[in-house]
């Protein structure tokens, strides 16, 4: 019986050690090609995402002020939380044994200390009353603090790289109206050379659409539906516009 204990106590040791490492590459994996990879994002900010953007679909355009800012938050969040927890697994099998604890500070080895330790490592705050013993925890530790260093400079240049471009989004829901208005006007026009730039403008602008549509999810069934959908969840409805004025 007691050997039977210790086999299934190794099989949990090693499932949390597994789990941990699992996370940790999972961060990582999002982090590089959420930053790093062109044009790419991680599967954990992928699908974070697209559920605050369905979810501000719900609500027709009135929760859009905030998803953006929502959705990066959760994003980092994640992040942080698979690495305070992938590292709190790694630690939890070797409490308390492996580690040195201050004078007056109780041993336990339960899941909420390891977080705290993990957490700890993770700030950099390194508050020296539970340390690790075992070289290779010792090695870890180190690896974690340098994670989460690095994490902090991540974060913020992601912040930088996504705002210009959420930017320039708003930037075009302000304008795609008018260059309809452009493209109508220069059809109408007597001279030959505004008709061909106006059909040439709304060729450009029906492709757009499609491109909203389909990559993007802006439904509609012209062109003008989309652009308005799309200009309603960047806070751009010319209505408002107009009421402002």
């Amino acid at each position: 019986m007691p050997e039977s204990e210790d086999e299934a106590m190794d099989f949990w040791d090693v499932l949390w050690t597994v789990t941990g490492a699992g996370l940790i590459l999972l961060m990582l994996v999002n982090v590089f090609y959420t930053l790093l990879y062109p044009h790419g994002s991680g599967p954990v900010c992928r699908t974070i995402m697209r559920g605050c953007w369905h979810l501000s679909k719900l609500t027709r355009g009135g929760a859009s002020s905030i998803a953006a800012p929502v959705a990066m938050a959760s994003v980092i969040g994640a992040w942080a939380t698979m690495a305070v927890l992938g590292w709190a697994l790694l630690y939890l099998p070797h409490l308390p044994e492996h580690f040195i604890y201050g004078d007056g500070v109780p041993r336990q080895a339960d899941f909420l200390e390891a977080a705290y330790i993990s957490m700890v490592t993770l700030s950099t705050v390194g508050f020296g009353e539970v340390v690790a013993g075992h070289p290779l925890l010792r090695l870890a530790s180190a690896a974690q603090a340098v994670t989460g260093f690095g994490l902090l400079t991540a974060t913020v240049s992601w912040i930088l790289q996504m705002y210009p471009a959420l930017n320039r989004r708003r930037a075009l829901a302000a304008t795609v109206t008018y260059a309809q208005e452009l493209a109508s006007e220069a059809k109408a026009s007597d001279h030959p050379d505004l008709q061909f730039a106006g059909r040439m403008l709304e060729a450009a602008l029906e492709d757009l659409a499609r491109d909203l549509q389909g990559r993007f999810g802006h439904a509609g069934t012209t062109s003008s539906e989309v652009f308005e959908h799309y200009s309603t969840h960047h806070r751009h409805r010319r209505d408002r516009e107009s009421n402002t004025r």
